[in-house]
């Protein structure tokens, strides 16, 4: 029997649909093994949009119920791409592992909220922005290798932390 999913329930179930994604993945490196599990990922987000599309609006006027779910999911998601990270073939230091999953916990975010937008036959618009980021990560890959470009993934991870958490570098946010 499939679980019932509500506005309450979409971010938990959505974080243990990505750790799935993210255990079955073969190797390669952050940006294949994100782009693979993020489609898995959207897929199954894509059978729940109109949850997602009230979970969203619930979240910006203030009444859902379990913001703190929500954290705990997000943080769920942070884990997750903790261990695509530290799987890949390309896998970064030890100190930036965490980071990047930051980094790709918020673009899993933004992708979920251009989903909802998105009026493409089969979401193709959100499957190719998806390619566009992964592109991006193997772009800049090489780059978080120097001091300047491992300074600048510090300075956003610490951003998008206090974002979500309303504390720099809050060590709630990374799981």
């Amino acid at each position: 029997m499939s679980e019932s999913i509500n506005v309450n329930t979409l971010y938990p179930s959505i974080a243990r649909d990505l750790e799935a994604a993210v255990n079955l993945l073969q190797a390669g490196t952050v940006a294949d093994r994100f782009q693979n599990a993020m489609s898995s990922n959207l897929r199954y987000i894509v059978s729940h949009r109109d949850t997602l599309r009230e979970m969203v609006i619930a979240g910006f006027s203030g009444t859902l119920e379990n913001v703190e779910i929500s954290l705990e999911s997000h943080a769920q998601i942070t884990e997750a791409f903790k261990a695509l990270v530290s799987g890949a073939s390309d896998a970064l230091p030890t100190a930036q592992v965490e980071q990047m999953a930051v980094l790709l916990a918020n673009v899993h975010l933004l992708l979920m909220l251009f989903l909802l937008h998105d009026r493409t036959e089969g979401n193709k618009a959100s499957f190719d922005l998806l390619a566009f980021m992964a592109d991006g990560f193997s772009l800049i890959r090489p780059l978080l290798m120097i001091p300047p470009g491992a300074k600048a993934l510090a300075r956003l991870s610490n951003i998008l932390v206090t974002a979500l958490t309303g504390s720099w570098g809050a060590p709630s946010a990374r799981g």
